[in-house]
């Protein structure tokens, strides 16, 4: 059946079936023909009208399509006919991501090879063997250990049974 799309609208999906633009005519108005099952629901949409074969449509466009509802092989085939063509955008989406990919290899490849020649090769590195201590000639006192030695005391006092022992107290160094 014939409808006449609002009035912007190039396209539509019902029932995970897509319509897009069958007819357009002089005045800009788009023209689809869906099944009669699907009309029901596209008469909801404000702008969906219903309408007979448009003036000047071409006879090779047939006033009804294949209900695919009630033909789930051409549904089937619909969509089978969908996921190919999906398939294949994807595909070409990965291969032009390739080649992009391989193209900025290529240019880092050379840009690297272009730095190296320019870039001055890196001074030779100076090493310093054996010095632990201050640099001679720059008049700073040897290192020396400043820790003193640690300081003990020891005390001894007298106990619970009266005795006393000697007591001693000191430092030793």
């Amino acid at each position: 059946m014939w409808m006449r799309y609002p009035t912007g609208w190039s396209s539509i999906n019902v029932e995970q079936q897509d319509f897009g633009v069958d007819y357009k005519d002089s005045d800009g108005n788009q023209y689809v023909v869906v099944p009669d099952s699907i009309v029901e629901k596209l008469l909801v949409v404000p702008g969906f009208a219903v309408v007979g074969r448009p003036e000047g449509a071409p006879d090779s466009i047939k006033d009804t399509t294949p209900d695919a509802v009630s033909d789930p092989l051409a549904q089937l085939s619909s969509q089978v006919e969908t996921l190919r063509t999906e398939n294949q955008a994807l595909k070409d989406g990965i291969t032009e991501v390739t080649k992009e990919r391989d193209d900025l290899k290529a240019e880092v490849a050379a840009l690297t090879q272009q730095v190296a020649r320019l870039s001055p090769p890196p001074p030779p590195s100076e090493t310093t063997v054996g010095t632990t201590g201050p640099d001679i000639g720059s008049g700073a006192a040897p290192a020396t250990d400043a820790t003193p030695p640690p300081t003990t005391t020891r005390t001894t006092t007298a106990t619970s049974t009266g005795s006393t022992a000697p007591s001693t107290s000191g430092t030793r160094k």
